[in-house]
């Protein structure tokens, strides 16, 4: 998941989503710990259904939550080989990579959350 280490860019990236104003920051950081994990399981459910529609639509929607934070990272690597899955109809090559995708996710959603705890802006690198 390197995307997620220690480095601070991804809550830049945030912060100028947002445009550094505290409450979209914060509104931006509630959306995605509440959606992400619903978009994953909504995910897995169409996939299980065979529903390729529903399921290209919780992918898609998945991938467009992480450009907030991240920007052609793990996530949108795993999310573009399940979109490609699930176009061929190839729902059991989807399925294996779900495990991964789930896994990141639930790593941003919990690296997302300390924003709670802490909604100062990063410090540029020096």
């Amino acid at each position: 998941m390197g995307s997620i280490s220690g480095s601070d860019a991804w809550k830049r990236r945030l912060f100028s989503v947002a445009e550094e104003d505290p409450d979209t920051i914060a509104s931006l950081a509630e959306a995605f710990v509440t959606e992400v994990p619903a978009l994953c399981r909504g995910l897995r459910e169409a996939l299980e259904a065979a529903d390729a529609g529903a399921a290209q639509h919780q992918a898609h929607s998945l991938r467009s939550c992480f450009r907030c934070v991240e920007h052609e990272g793990s996530v949108e690597r795993i999310s573009r080989r399940i979109e490609a899955a699930i176009g061929r109809e190839d729902f059991a090559a989807a399925l294996a990579d779900l495990p991964e995708l789930e896994r990141a996710a639930a790593a941003w959603v919990r690296r997302v959350r300390t924003l709670r705890q802490d909604a100062s802006p990063p410090r540029d690198p020096q």
